[in-house]
């Protein structure tokens, strides 16, 4: 299935098998979630940007920060660059695992990010099965 969205056409495929999560994998995403893909259509480049919505703004401190769980799987061999906001190498030369869950996190700060993923050169395109975004709220010390 492709589909486009404002960053360029997408195709969604699936992986056939079980995807094992690693085990020092503390997230445990579902095999069934793991299996799913996402591609770009015709480019060795992938870009995800996302807003947050006003339900997630911290409009009270403006160096909010969010942690950004990436997930990746792989029935195949690609290889590619994660970067953040264009100049943060998040990962060089990444290999997701075959048939194991590979999750890369990073905390960026603000409401708005960018996260290009940049096939290496003779590499099939880059690939994400999922992601997730989280506020950190500090917890509230108290002082006795």
């Amino acid at each position: 299935m492709t589909s486009t969205t404002g960053y360029g056409r997408v195709v969604q495929d699936a992986i056939n098998g079980v995807v094992k999560n690693s085990p020092n994998d503390t997230y445990g995403a579902p095999s069934a979630v793991m299996r799913s893909v996402s591609t770009p259509a015709n480019s060795s480049t992938m870009d995800l940007y996302w807003v947050l919505d006003a339900s997630m703004d911290n409009t009270d401190d403006l160096k909010a920060k969010y942690n950004v769980v990436l997930y990746f799987a792989e029935d195949e061999f690609r290889q590619f660059d994660v970067l953040l906001d264009n100049n943060v190498i998040v990962a060089q030369g990444f290999r997701p695992q075959q048939m194991v869950t590979t999750v890369l996190t990073r905390t960026v700060q603000g409401s708005t990010s960018h996260i290009p993923f940049v096939a290496a050169p003779n590499s099939k395109p880059p690939l994400i099965s999922a992601m997730e975004i989280f506020l950190v709220r500090p917890c509230n010390k108290t002082v006795k």
